[in-house]
């Protein structure tokens, strides 16, 4: 009996493994660099990601910045009110009396109704202030509703890094810092800057060019980080963030409250007749 049954060649069999090599050659390739695309564009990501969250503290921190010079007036400005009378000069002193207590490297003067005045620090790529943000992590710890922040720039393995550090148990500490950890908040920055908004020149100066009292109370500041990103290029981005305190009229409010005061004092030694008991022979 005749078998008709045909096999495939040796080079048939070759041919199909060759063709079979090439297809499995190029399913690891579209493969491979898939997975390299989608790591570099994660790593791509995360710079970016960790860029934004580091602007989004930044600016939580500026936002809640403290001072007592957006709702009143500071002994050293205190010639803003214009008062000329010694009725005026009077009635201003209950304001202006300055308690006994010492004053602090943190809180070095105070305003006319005795709020005391917490000190600004801006060096070169270093910021410290105090914001009433704080926000308690455990329930019933004894720590302010306020607290000092620090941003700079710090090395580490060659390195620049933007670090923050807060101190909230003890805000009259005089040695700020000393217990707080620095809290790395973006790696891998090559600057930061800090400019304020300047009124009388108009335009974003460095901290040193600002008035005595704009130095305490700013209306405006510009943040301003380079970084580098996973291609090793230079990224420069710049914020521009604002005190959540509304702008007020401070010498006119003061002015105002000295005019009732002066009206008061009036009163007092004026009184009017019948009011007063007459004196006792």
């Amino acid at each position: 009996m005749k078998n008709n049954n045909k096999g495939f060649t040796l080079i048939e069999v070759l041919i199909a493994f060759t063709i079979l090599g090439f297809i499995t050659i190029g399913m690891f390739s579209i493969t491979d660099n898939s997975i390299a695309t989608k790591e570099r564009v994660l790593t791509e990501d995360e710079r970016y990601l960790n860029a934004k969250m580091a602007f989004d503290i930044i600016a939580r921190d500026l936002n809640n910045i403290y001072s007592p010079l957006y709702f009143t007036l500071d002994e050293v400005n205190k010639g803003s009110l214009g008062v000329v009378t010694s009725k005026s000069n009077n009635a201003q002193s209950q304001y202006s009396d300055l308690d006994k207590r010492s004053y602090s490297d943190t809180f070095p003067t105070k305003t006319l109704d005795k709020f005391i005045i917490p000190k600004i620090i801006s060096e070169k790529s270093k910021l410290t202030f105090l914001s009433a943000g704080h926000i308690r992590k455990i329930e019933d710890i004894k720590q302010s509703n306020y607290e000092w922040i620090e941003y700079s720039l710090d090395s580490k393995d060659k390195q620049y890094n933007i670090v923050r550090k807060v101190e909230a148990n003890d805000i009259f500490e005089e040695d700020l810092f000393k217990n707080s950890h620095a809290e790395i908040v973006l790696e891998n920055v090559k600057k930061l800057e800090f400019l304020f908004w300047n009124v009388k020149k108009k335009k974003f100066t460095d901290y040193r060019s600002l008035s005595s009292l704009e130095k305490n109370k700013w209306r405006a500041i510009q943040v301003k980080i380079t970084w580098i990103n996973s291609d090793e290029k230079e990224i420069e981005e710049t914020r521009v963030y604002r005190p959540i305190w509304p702008q007020f009229d401070i010498s006119s409010d003061w002015k105002k409250r000295l005019e009732i005061a002066e009206k008061n004092l009036n009163i007092d030694k004026n009184p009017v007749p019948g009011t007063v008991d007459p004196p006792v022979n």
